[in-house]
């Protein structure tokens, strides 16, 4: 539809900025960090998640971390108990935004998921510009838009929202690559970000659709 633009989300410039330190952080586990940071709600697809972690629960070099607060929190974490998930699976309170930064250069990959629907589908949430502001490499296990944008970046790995089998051969296989892929996948992710999601980038298209629509009214 020629009345359709794309108009993207830009990541905030804390982001970028380390201004906490490590000590001010709480302690997190050893090993190979996956990272979800933000709202833990129903459009998260944490159900397949957990199966995933569920799956993995007895490679204890893998560990998930789960950062900030949602309606869907409060099953998440009774899952993991009843499941005798904690050696593996860790959740840590909402932290004002200045913290991310610290809290992502702790991970080694930052998860992204979202359930199989379609409006989520043609969805590009917010965090996937922080992560990529943040040169992290990305995991999604999600379909759609996400996904597209993260193979064409080459900023992360993907399977679709329901791929259970697959992501857990995939976190796996991740788990033991090395950390010069895993920081080229974060570089490749900034660059893109450079490309097409930097605020003074969306805020030019923002003015060319302004004006290409004044004209069009003329």
């Amino acid at each position: 539809n020629d009345c359709i633009e794309d108009l993207p989300n830009w990541g905030e410039d804390e982001l970028r900025e380390c201004t906490v330190d490590d000590d001010e952080l709480p302690h997190l586990p050893d090993g190979f960090k996956i990272m979800f940071a933000g709202n833990l709600g129903e459009a998260q697809n944490l159900e397949n998640v957990m199966r995933v972690a569920e799956r993995l629960k007895n490679n204890k070099h893998i560990q998930w971390i789960f950062i900030g607060d949602g309606r869907k929190k409060k099953w998440v974490m009774s899952f993991v108990q009843s499941r005798e998930m904690g050696d593996t699976v860790h959740f840590y309170d909402r932290y004002p935004i200045e913290y991310m930064p610290a809290f992502f250069r702790k991970a080694d990959i930052m998860l992204l998921p979202l359930c199989d629907n379609s409006a989520f589908n043609v969805t590009l949430p917010a965090k996937i510009q922080a992560y990529m502001l943040s040169s992290k490499p990305i995991l999604v296990m999600a379909n759609g838009e996400v996904q597209t944008v993260v193979k064409n970046a080459r900023c992360g790995y993907y399977t679709g929202a329901d791929s259970i089998d697959k992501m857990v051969r995939l976190v796996l296989s991740i788990s033991n690559y090395s950390n010069q892929e895993l920081e080229e996948k974060g570089r490749n992710g900034y660059n893109y970000y450079q490309r097409h999601f930097k605020k003074e980038k969306c805020m030019n298209n923002l003015f060319e659709i302004i004006e290409k629509g004044e004209r069009s009214n003329v």
